[in-house]
């Protein structure tokens, strides 16, 4: 997805910049680590490298039949919010998760930050996988026909999510979970300024003599 950014803007099919990068609607949350793996994000952050405002909408479900009304009725709404009062030359570019519930259902909006967690067991052979994700048509599909070559063994990675209990209310994932449509902003610059500090108060910045 970074790529078709990069070349929509390279060989000028815009006729310029544009005004705003959307990307998605993402079959799956890109809440928490998934936004560390997220080709959804990967072309907004692109976007926004470019200085566009730009924003990744995701739906928490696999399902290819999902229910998006909750995402056509609120989204034109969170997308006016953001693009008036959008920080122009900042980097930031917006990760917007909607929990997987028809539009009646869906409790708000929650502005929250990128829930920590890991994904544990993340490999299983291609036969339990199939077991695991059989009502998750999306992930098979065609690959039901896929088969390993002689001496050859199939994975595929449908892993755990570990939660990690630093996590607040205000974590993006828990925010979806509880019904909510999360809102996290993200900024291309991942410098952690506060470590910064600390590492040159350690001493650890010298000047060698050559």
């Amino acid at each position: 997805p970074a790529t078709c950014i990069k070349f929509a803007l390279n060989m000028d099919l815009c006729g310029g910049m544009p005004d705003v990068v959307v990307s998605g609607i993402n079959h799956g949350s890109n809440a928490s680590t998934a936004a560390c793996y997220s080709g959804t994000l990967g072309a907004a952050e692109e976007g926004a490298l470019n200085g566009i405002p730009a924003i990744g909408v995701s739906i928490d479900s696999h399902d290819p039949d999902a229910d998006f009304s909750g995402v056509e009725h609120y989204f034109p709404e969170i997308f006016t919010m953001l693009m008036e009062n959008y920080p122009v030359g900042s980097g930031i570019y917006y990760n917007v998760n909607f929990p997987d519930l028809p539009v009646g259902e869906i409790k708000g909006i929650r502005v929250g930050y990128q829930g920590i967690g890991r994904w544990g067991k993340e490999f299983l052979t291609w036969e339990d996988a199939k077991i695991k994700m059989a009502d998750c048509p999306v992930t098979f599909g065609k690959a039901e026909e896929t088969a390993a070559d002689e001496g050859e063994k199939m994975y595929m990675m449908v892993g755990e999510f570990i939660d990690d209990e630093r996590n607040s209310d205000e974590a993006d994932h828990l925010i979806v979970k509880s019904g909510y449509i999360s809102v996290v902003a993200h900024r291309v610059d991942g410098t952690d300024y506060d470590e910064v500090k600390r590492l040159r108060s350690l001493g650890l910045e010298k000047e060698f003599v050559l």
